[in-house]
């Protein structure tokens, strides 16, 4: 993450100090299973970046990595604000698996911190097994 932090910098998108308060009360899970239907499930992606943003995309194995702009052959998924929870959140029908995932946000990809693996290349992906 210290990396993402950096690049906004760079380019002078400096997260607002309020970002980083919030991120004491960060208490949600990453994901969670809301319904279950034979081997399908719905997940219920949350995640609070600690810099700014005005859109976030959800991408993985599940949608085909499918994005904005023609990569994947899936749906795009695009999160929605709670404000009440203030977290960006999005539900998604899976097939039960191991699946990885990431967000991107227009300009970055990120993993959420809460569930971040480093891959052998030096990128950040999140992973899950949804049973």
């Amino acid at each position: 993450m210290l990396s993402a932090l950096l690049l906004t910098y760079a380019l002078g998108i400096a997260p607002s100090c309020a970002s980083f308060v919030r991120d004491i009360t960060d208490i949600e899970l990453p994901w969670k299973v809301l319904v279950s239907s034979g081997d399908m499930r719905m997940v219920e992606f949350v995640v609070r970046p600690s810099f700014a943003v005005d859109t976030i995309y959800l991408a993985g194995g599940f949608n085909d990595w499918t994005l904005p702009g023609g990569q994947g052959t899936g749906r795009v998924y695009e999160m929605e604000y709670d404000s009440k929870r203030d977290y960006w959140v999005c539900r998604v029908w899976m097939r039960t698996g191991a699946w990885e995932y990431i967000y991107y946000d227009g300009i970055l990809y990120f993993a959420d911190d809460k569930n971040a693996v480093a891959r052998s290349d030096g990128n950040k992906i999140s992973r899950m097994v949804v049973r």
